[in-house]
């Protein structure tokens, strides 16, 4: 929808008294459980929603005995990289449905390597447990992440710790503030614990750490 609000061409084939209008081209990295996976079972799911994979000879691959893409080589991400390169250059949009580890890019334009790594709340709490006042900032990846239950986990381990937990909708954290409301009400967050909009802003720059879930994932460019 975002992409669609952007796009200088109409998404969908549509047919007219004129011509037909050819659809837009649609990259999606992330088919299966990571933006790398190459099992048979990846392109199983995406085949019969009328999806082509993208073919890249990366020889032997298989899986683990879980289940799961096994760890591809040095050569065999190059010549997957080298063929989403060509595949990003050819399509009209790029959708990432999950985390590309590996090489990003800094706000000055400069290229560096990073890793994703999981966090547990005990981790994030030892980081945060010195702090007398923190606000959570739920955004998109809450949401695809499921995670508002280890969110009000995390909370809850601050609070016993003596500080001042409170949560903030703000659309520095994407587009669906309304969705963020649900998903702290599923997780039993206190309504008190929620700051109201007009207030957010003078919270946020009177704490001493705020957490924004997600921003990396949706971002409101037309936030302040």
């Amino acid at each position: 929808m975002l992409a669609a609000e952007r796009q200088q061409k109409i998404f969908p084939m549509m047919m007219t008294a004129a011509g037909t209008i050819a659809p837009a081209r649609v990259f999606i990295i992330g088919a299966g459980v990571d933006a790398f996976d190459v099992r048979p079972e990846a392109r199983e799911q995406i085949m019969p929603l009328g999806a082509q994979p993208l073919n890249v000879d990366l020889g032997e691959t298989g899986k683990t005995k879980d289940g799961y893409a096994k760890q591809l080589t040095d050569d065999q991400l190059d010549k997957q990289r080298q063929a989403m390169a060509r595949m990003c250059a050819q399509s009209d949009f790029v959708m990432t449905t999950a985390k590309v580890s590996g090489s990003t890019t800094s706000a000055q334009g400069a290229a560096y390597q990073s890793q994703a790594k999981p966090v547990s709340a005990e981790d994030a709490y030892l980081k945060l447990e010195a702090a007398q006042s923190v606000v959570f900032v739920p955004g998109y990846g809450m949401a695809v992440a499921q995670a508002q239950h280890i969110v009000r986990e995390l909370g809850d381990m601050l609070i016993e710790n003596g500080a001042e937990v409170r949560y903030c909708i703000h659309p520095v954290a994407g587009r669906m503030p309304g969705h963020m409301n649900v998903l702290l009400a599923e997780a039993n967050v206190p309504y008190e614990q929620l700051v109201e909009p007009q207030n957010v802003n003078p919270t946020v720059e009177i704490v001493e750490a705020a957490i924004v879930i997600g921003a990396n994932d949706v971002v409101n460019p037309a936030a302040r």
